[in-house]
């Protein structure tokens, strides 16, 4: 009993008239740099030819994190926000480090480190409370929940061959994705004017994609031998989660391919933004 009494009272209190003042409409603007962000991934081969290692890929510079949003406020402490934006983000994967000392064979060692981009567009539904702090600052509350949709794609692997020579054929591959995510933070509004507000936010975001279906990226380049690899290649790769694949192009056959795969492509963790509101 006592549950659904509270629950009458929020909704008695919500839908409670209001004075037009209340009811107000906003549009805000915000630019972020991302600094968070994370690969899961995995190296595969298809023989035992190299030994192998991995460590974790470095660090890549900042990306860049655009949000639009309407905002309705409904009551004097409690908004509703939709909202869409853009998101780009370059990490880096786990770098393989792979060599042989086969007998009989010169020594071989070398290290791949792919390259990963990816575009993402939002789009966000959020539940705001608000209160006044002191005159012309408003501090905000914010939750909510999004629904992600990009494309993900391996741009380069950096290779370095410490000794010996490549014997592959880098394939680079590119996927769709989509994700359910979720946000929740706290926001200061200081009152430039009447109708103008500076936002400062600081949201964590839990959004991680990890169904993929990847393509080979066509190549550009000018070597005769691609093309009719490329068919190869696509049809040797059984995972829809390859990004990069080593095809074995010289050789004996024990060399064997490399298979790099991604499990999880993150975005989870805190953005700090800062905006414009215009109140309408």
């Amino acid at each position: 009993m006592k549950k659904y009494f509270l629950a009458g009272l929020l909704g008695f209190v919500l839908i409670w008239p209001l004075s037009l003042e209340s009811k107000q409409l906003f549009v805000q603007m915000s630019f972020a740099l991302m600094h968070e962000g994370y690969v899961e991934d995995s190296w595969h081969m298809t023989t035992d030819y190299y030994n192998y290692s991995s460590v974790k890929g470095k660090r890549t510079s900042p990306g860049m994190d655009i949000t639009l949003e309407f905002i309705y406020q409904f009551h004097p402490n409690f908004s509703l926000a939709i909202g869409t934006g853009y998101i780009s983000r370059m990490l880096n994967g786990s770098s393989g480090l792979f060599s042989s000392s086969e007998e009989g064979d010169s020594y071989k060692e070398f290290s791949l480190s792919p390259e990963l981009r990816s575009e993402i567009n939002p789009f966000y539904l959020s539940c705001i409370f608000s209160f006044p702090v002191i005159g012309g600052v408003k501090a905000n509350f914010i939750g909510g929940i999004g629904y992600y949709i990009g494309n993900i794609k391996c741009t380069a692997d950096k290779l370095e061959i410490k000794s010996g020579y490549l014997l592959h054929l880098a394939g680079l591959f590119k996927s769709n994705a989509h994700s359910l995510g979720f946000h929740a933070g706290a926001g200061v509004d200081f009152d430039l004017s009447l109708n103008l507000f500076l936002s400062v936010e600081a949201l964590y975001r839990v959004v991680n994609f990890r169904e993929f279906k990847t393509k080979l990226i066509p190549f550009s380049g000018s070597a005769f031998y691609f093309a009719a690899s490329a068919e190869e290649m696509e049809n040797l790769v059984a995972a829809d989660s390859t990004f990069l694949y080593e095809l074995q192009f010289f050789g004996e056959e024990d060399v064997g391919d490399i298979d790099y795969r991604i499990s999880n492509f993150s975005y989870s963790g805190f953005s700090f933004r800062a905006g414009l509101k215009f109140k309408f």
